[in-house]
């Protein structure tokens, strides 16, 4: 349920603001049936279409723990950025290279926890 949360949230959040997004690693790979355990929900989305003092403020209303100052300085170093949520985290990059880009354009459209999320190909994520 924790999992369904965050996954829920993230998208919610990337979805109403326009801001492009794919999940990727454990629970993509788990998507398309390779099953794998995982405390984690990684994306990648686009910074540049994201106001970060808002989605910053969303996260922290939701009970996350992050800071602006630690997404700022994460994002602008090209490293993941995580966002705890009790013993579940997230990790978060920005497009910092073009397969980044290449997984948010070929990412899939599945439907997970009744919510349309966009998730990285199968033949990226091998």
């Amino acid at each position: 349920n924790k999992i369904k949360r965050i996954v829920v949230d993230f998208v919610n959040y990337f979805d109403g603001n326009d801001v492009s997004y794919v999940l990727v690693g454990g629970l993509a790979v788990n998507i398309w049936g390779r099953i794998r355990t995982t405390l984690d929900a990684d994306f990648i989305f686009n910074q540049s279409e994201i106001d970060l003092e808002d989605f910053v403020h969303y996260l922290q209303q939701k009970k996350y723990e992050i800071t602006l100052d630690d997404l700022k300085i994460g994002l602008n170093g090209r490293t993941n950025v995580t966002v705890w949520s009790g013993i579940f985290r997230v990790d978060l990059k920005g497009i910092y290279n073009a397969f980044a880009k290449k997984s948010i354009e070929m990412g899939h459209k599945v439907t997970l926890f009744d919510l349309e999320v966009n998730v990285d190909s199968p033949e990226l994520l091998i």
